[in-house]
């Protein structure tokens, strides 16, 4: 508190001091130290935005700002308090400290801003009503208008990353442009003449809006592209948009779905017509544009959750990632990237942040929330692209991690948007196997509260699977029937080593529950046969086991010992007959084995080689 304190009374400053600046710098520094991202800019300029009857003042500066050569922001903030005269409030401190520490020394720019791709390109502006050229990126306010000639291209930014671009000959103004998303205005844009290709990102804000002389299209997501002329052609290239016909009043808008196009013009009679969409070279071009486009928006989230992630809720930043995430993306896809940030951040960083526990909590609600409330409308290709790249971040998670809670919840995720969701969810209990397996022969302090919550997991899953099973195909439940001998293995192993009896109480009732599965499983598949009761299942198939006990010291090497290795493959080495048809596993058991127990195994093999030579 007495480090807010001082930082409040220095931010009254209209012009802070050096010695405050490097303060306030040292101060962050030792919270968080990330890399400059584009986001904090973003966040200040919607924070910092004047209120209405301002912005005609912070208009004209803004285009001062641009015609000039790079100045010392910290100039360009005093100069803009000194007009507006505002108190400073604790979000302002907050932007003081982020523009000391993170913001690059350049001139401002708004959300929405025009970029000049080749040609000629003139602006007029709401303030001047006259045409000016544009050389270079300018920012965009309610009222500009802008116009191209021949051989020319321009592109529009929106503050959501949804993108238009304008072709030769065109002419555009804006009724409407929307800098947050709490403002009641439709964000609308009028062509007058020309061609426009329109990419609008998926986003909460409200829909943008393109009218013609004929017409008024809108859309919150997607693809389209609209030419204005004697009569208007708008052309659906992904997601529907809602077409209206503004000179006939009878009519009511209609859905224009993807790969169709509409004409609407005036004669005698009002006429739309629609037909299938015929690609050009205009349409081809912006299709490869959109690509480069999507690659380096992925880029920049990846970067912008990467700064995110590491921003802890004790942080004297984090109300700025509040704020960011209320203007950020709201989509499933930015949250699950989020979330995987956060995750990679914690298994980078160890247990010492004493806010982890409470925040991985937190991330694990909001994951149990994600798998129930799914957005069915989103890219269901790049989510899963991007979960299948991400899955193996889990597979070291292991029980007793403060990430396993969250791992538990993803994989309801990895569940629903598997190509496969049934070998997804046979995948994850072959997973719960491994680990009780590997938990078995743990001498970890906590190995038998954590197997018994492995096993509970196991159980549930388990149910899962044969949530279908009276529609399945025969070879599936013979599939099926494989899982429950395996799970009754791993139980059977587990009891054998664990003497926890709460723990035995549950393997009990779970190899009870497997058994009657088991039995379920050969009556359908022959249902004239008596079905076999299993009074207690023993091990016979030691092949099994000896490829689970391979995975174990790979993947519990930091908290089993030697002698916990070893009596267990002595165990095995027990359940395996003295037969002449053990020899080719015994062999291929002695390469895989450690030195401190592959002794015995060639003793074993000694002694059946022994027998076979007596017959």
């Amino acid at each position: 508190m007495k480090h807010l304190s001082k930082i409040f009374r220095d931010a009254k400053k209209i012009a802070p001091t050096s010695a405050f600046s490097q303060n306030s710098k040292r101060r962050i520094f030792q919270r968080i130290e990330q890399q400059e991202s584009f986001w904090v800019i973003r966040l200040l300029e919607n924070i910092l935005k004047p209120v209405p009857d301002l912005q005609f003042i912070q208009q004209a500066r803004m285009r001062f700002f641009e015609k000039t050569q790079q100045r010392d922001l910290w100039s360009v903030m005093a100069s803009w308090f000194h007009t507006v005269r505002r108190p400073m409030s604790f979000i302002t401190a907050f932007c003081f400290i982020i523009v000391v520490v993170t913001v690059p020394r350049t001139s401002a720019r708004s959300e929405n801003y025009l970029q000049v791709v080749e040609g000629k390109v003139e602006v007029s502006f709401a303030y001047s009503h006259q045409w000016e050229p544009v050389a270079q990126s300018l920012s965009l306010h309610k009222g500009d208008k802008i116009r191209t000639f021949d051989n020319s291209v321009a592109e529009i930014y929106l503050s959501n990353q949804s993108v238009v671009r304008l072709a030769e000959n065109t002419q555009l103004s804006i009724s409407h442009l929307l800098h947050d998303k709490y403002l009641s205005e439709f964000p609308v844009l009028v062509l007058q003449e020309g061609r426009v290709w329109t990419n609008i990102q998926r986003t909460t804000l409200l829909p943008l809006t393109i009218e013609t002389r004929h017409s008024r299209v809108s859309s919150d997501y997607g693809v389209f592209d609209i030419e204005a002329g004697a009569h208007t052609r708008v052309r659906a290239i992904k997601n529907e948009v809602l077409v209206e016909h503004r000179q006939d009043l009878s009519a009511k808008p209609f859905p224009l779905k993807a790969g169709f196009e509409s004409n609407l013009r005036t004669s005698q009679k009002e006429v739309i017509v629609v037909k299938k969409l015929i690609s050009d070279n205009w349409a081809e071009k912006n299709i490869e544009k959109d690509e480069v486009y999507r690659q380096k928006i992925i880029q920049e989230d990846a970067e912008a959750t990467e700064v995110l992630a590491s921003v802890l809720p004790d942080s004297l930043l984090y109300p700025l990632v509040e704020k960011y995430n209320d203007f950020g993306q709201q989509d499933q896809f930015f949250h699950i990237q989020r979330t995987f940030a956060v995750a990679k951040v914690f298994l980078t960083q160890g247990k010492e942040e004493k806010s982890q526990k409470a925040f991985m909590q937190a991330e694990t609600d909001l994951a149990n929330y994600w798998t129930q409330s799914l957005d069915t409308e989103s890219d269901q290709k790049k989510i899963l692209s991007y979960i299948d790249e991400e899955k193996s971040l889990f597979s070291h998670v292991v029980p007793g991690d403060d990430l396993y809670p969250l791992r538990s919840s993803f994989e309801e995720l990895f569940v629903l948007y598997a190509s496969s969701p049934q070998m997804e969810k046979e995948k994850q209990l072959e997973e719960r196997r491994v680990e009780i397996a590997s938990l078995s022969i743990s001498e970890n302090e906590d190995a038998s509260e954590i197997l018994l919550e492995s096993i509970e997991t196991l159980m549930l899953k388990n149910k899962e699977i044969f949530i279908d099973a009276d529609h399945m195909k025969k070879e599936d439940l013979h599939r099926l029937l494989d899982i429950q001998n395996q799970n009754l293995k791993a139980l059977e192993l587990a009891k054998n080593q664990i003497s926890n009896k709460e723990v035995g109480k549950k393997i009990k009732e779970s190899q009870r529950e497997i058994v009657q599965s088991i039995n379920n499983i050969v009556a359908q598949i022959s249902p004239q046969k008596n079905v076999v009761k299993v009074k207690k299942v023993k091990q016979k198939d030691a092949e099994w086991f000896s490829s689970q006990i391979i995975v174990m010291v790979e993947r519990v090497e930091r908290y089993s010992s030697k002698n916990s290795r070893k009596n267990t493959i002595h165990w095995i080495l027990s359940e395996i007959q003295n037969k002449p048809a053990s020899l080719p596993f015994l062999l291929s058991l002695k390469e895989s084995m450690p030195e401190d127990v592959r002794i015995d195994v060639l003793q074993k093999i000694m002694i059946i080689q022994a027998a076979e030579r007596k017959l």
